[in-house]
């Protein structure tokens, strides 16, 4: 029973970091326009228990049915999850079974169309994932056909596209893709969110990718100041700053005004983000002079001595949706 525990335990800490690195990967890619592909090469995300309650041991109560249907439930919930991550970035996934197929199973099918490997319950998730999102699972022992097969798949698509009738609604919509004629295997993401620039940023700024992933159109500028002992830590202040003339001011009173959402995430040397803040703020110019100065937002940031931290800035510019991003690694 230890025994179960333990191995059960452990799953489910692999399970969980797996799905966290794959949410922080297909978040950095929010917002980014067109569509985007990771190839994942890995023997299993985890998410699956492994076996069926009907291979359960119905003497053990870590591993026996009722335990087994609730994994298989929680690997459902987070599968579907990481799904909708996924389509919300316009992330496809493609596969690469590291594992392979074991003696007897179909090596001849290498493609999705086949689940047969070293653990056909372990491919589940993995099929899914790539399946949903538009990609492809292969589970086959040849890694060269594999990699061909997923040159040839990811560089031959027909896009399809529509105006939605309901807007940035920051809803997710499911995508149903029909033909007339049968004998064709259709990949396709089964849905996409409706979600305005500025929110696509932040689900971005969750990631210590997003920096070297976003296209940035406006220069931003990091920069810190002295730092004083504090609580335990040391207090570090960090300027941002961007030029006037990268924003769009309109009339407003007797000057002109430009609204930015002001980002700010900071992440420890394991890629974990401990600060992650928002704000709408407001630069504000007198008639003529928009084009002179900078916009500037100066904060105290908490870290401890002698650890590296990365910090993270991005702006929105509310009236053209132009996004300016940057990173600094401090370090006292």
């Amino acid at each position: 029973m230890l025994t179960d525990f333990g191995t059960n335990l452990q799953v489910e800490v692999d399970a969980t970091r797996t799905a966290f690195a794959v949410r922080d990967a297909v978040r950095s890619f929010a917002g980014v326009q067109g569509r985007k592909i990771i190839l994942l090469v890995s023997g299993s995300l985890s998410l699956d228990p492994g076996i069926s309650p009907l291979e359960a041991n119905p003497f053990s109560y870590f591993s026996g049915p009722a335990s087994i249907s609730q994994g298989l439930r929680s690997s459902t919930v987070m599968r579907d999850y990481l799904i909708r991550e996924a389509n919300a970035s316009n992330v496809s996934f493609f596969i690469l079974n590291s594992d392979g197929l074991t003696p007897g199973s179909d090596a001849a099918s290498h493609t999705d169309t086949s689940l047969s490997g070293s653990n056909p319950n372990q491919l589940a998730s993995m099929y899914w994932l790539a399946r949903e999102t538009g990609g492809r699972l292969m589970p086959g022992n040849s890694p060269e056909l594999s990699l061909a097969e997923f040159d040839r798949a990811s560089s031959s698509f027909y896009s399809l596209a529509y105006k939605p009738a309901h807007g940035d609604d920051g809803k997710y919509h499911s995508i149903k893709v029909r033909i007339k004629h049968s004998g064709f295997q259709l990949q396709y993401r089964t849905g996409y969110s409706s979600i305005p620039a500025g929110l696509q940023l932040a689900r971005a700024m969750n990631s210590s990718l997003a920096t070297s992933m976003q296209q940035s159109s406006i220069p931003v500028n990091i920069a810190t100041g002295e730092s004083v002992p504090h609580d335990g830590g040391i207090l570090v202040p960090l300027r941002s700053s961007v030029a006037a003339k990268d924003l769009q001011f309109l009339p407003a009173g007797d000057g002109s005004v430009a609204r930015v959402d002001l980002f700010v995430s900071i992440f420890d040397d394991r890629g974990n983000r401990i600060v992650s803040t928002r704000s709408t703020q407001e630069a504000h110019a007198a008639a003529g002079t928009e084009s002179r100065g900078d916009f500037v937002d100066t904060r105290q940031i908490l870290i401890k001595r002698g650890v590296p931290y990365r910090v993270v800035v991005a702006v929105h510019d509310q009236v053209t949706d132009a996004i300016g991003i940057s990173s600094k690694t401090v370090r006292f």
